[in-house]
């Protein structure tokens, strides 16, 4: 009985250290920056003419800077459409991500400015 006895105070010994020990933060601390937004290149067009007999041809390359989180993270690029400057009713056309260039067709461009009036 007193054998048993020491065997659990010790058991119970064992496992508060056990416990205790287990108990150090070693997590990275996590660092949040203030992002860098993406910067579309210049445009050196004004107008753009679609041919309707040449749906699949190019009518328009974008590319842009990288957004920096200051993690690594992936981001989804969304090229927008819209009839007036200010954004009011956008109509998203495509999305990338893991790139910052895209190439639209002439179909794409035309459907996308379609739906945006």
């Amino acid at each position: 009985m007193k054998t048993l006895k020491q065997l659990s105070a010790f058991s119970i010994i064992g496992l508060v250290l056990l416990f205790l020990s287990s108990c150090d933060d070693n997590s990275d601390t996590f660092t949040i920056t203030a992002p860098n937004a993406p910067v579309l290149a210049d445009l050196q067009i004004t107008q753009i003419e679609l041919d309707a007999a040449n749906t699949g041809n190019p009518a328009i390359a974008l590319n842009w800077s990288e957004s920096d989180y200051g993690q690594p993270t992936a981001v989804n690029y969304a090229i927008q459409f819209s009839m007036d400057e200010a954004f009011t009713a956008p109509v998203t056309a495509t999305s990338v991500t893991g790139r910052n260039d895209i190439t639209l067709s002439v179909g794409e461009v035309n459907s996308a400015a379609g739906n945006a009036g």
